[in-house]
């Protein structure tokens, strides 16, 4: 999330809506039930990783053949009055149908997209590919040898329970982008479920050097993101957010992301359920 160079304003038609937060920044180790330290039964942690990173291949390939709508809400918040009060003072939002072509490659097709009012910051490219690919983060058996995996134990989620493990990249080469959190991986199915996270590293002056004119800060959000399985086969993410403070210099800027992705279907399934004119 790069600072914005304008001043903050409030400006935004929802600065008079007082929100109650009810978590602080997103922490990937918050949970409700407590890591259990007990081995991987009749896997080691290595095979583990290998059979959910050719499961979540898997799953890659088939969401080329699905389409889904996705709903995004950036906010940022401004504390006023009694603590853990908060009110909105800018948002960018938008609603896109997403499709793949042939080749796989990603459409998006936006259908609502009001004017952004967003003020303290500004949403950058680096910030879409975060939601787009690391916040729905998918590893392959391609990507093992860029991270280190350790494991952490086994833990109870929602009706689940899952091997859980923190990843970080190996070696930052130049002009790329890693994953670093946690992941939690179905005892059963061996198929990611949650991931928490952000990528790395963030763009941020080194200070020895002179910042440019008008340079911007470039910091990236944690994300945490649910999955949920359909037709009793892959692990589609449903719901991503983040909650997060960025300190740009001496200025505090709480900023919260939600997006929700809905309706999953492959066009053909659309198609048989479209009634014949």
């Amino acid at each position: 999330m790069a600072r914005a160079i304008c001043k903050p304003v409030l400006c935004s038609i929802f600065a008079a809506a007082l929100l109650q937060v009810c978590a602080g920044q997103t922490d990937c180790g918050h949970a409700a039930n407590a890591i259990e330290q007990v081995q991987s039964s009749g896997l080691t942690t290595q095979q583990v990783i290998e059979r959910a990173a050719t499961n979540e291949a898997a799953f890659k390939s088939a969401r080329t053949h699905y389409t889904y709508t996705q709903e995004i809400s950036i906010q940022t918040l401004r504390a006023v009055g009694l603590p853990g009060n908060y009110v909105t003072d800018g948002e960018y939002r938008q609603v896109a149908h997403i499709s793949y072509d042939h080749s796989g490659r990603r459409i998006e097709q936006v259908v609502f997209a009001p004017m952004s009012t967003l003020q303290r910051v500004t949403p950058t490219p680096e910030d879409f590919e975060d939601i787009y690919t690391f916040a729905t983060y998918v590893l392959v058996p391609s990507e093992i040898s860029k991270y280190h995996f350790n494991y952490e134990g086994r833990q109870h989620i929602d009706d689940l329970d899952a091997y859980v493990f923190d990843v970080a990249p190996r070696t930052v080469a130049p002009k790329q982008r890693y994953f670093q959190g946690r992941i939690w991986i179905d005892h059963d199915d061996l198929a990611i479920v949650k991931t928490c996270g952000k990528a790395v590293p963030d763009s941020i002056p080194h200070p020895g050097k002179k910042k440019k004119k008008n340079a911007q800060e470039n910091i990236h959000a944690t994300y945490v993101t649910y999955r949920e399985q359909f037709n009793n086969s892959y692990w589609f993410p449903t719901y991503t957010r983040s909650d997060d403070i960025f300190h740009f210099g001496n200025d505090e800027i709480r900023t919260r992301t939600l997006v929700k992705y809905s309706g999953y279907a492959r066009p053909e399934q659309q198609r048989a359920a479209t009634p014949a004119r």
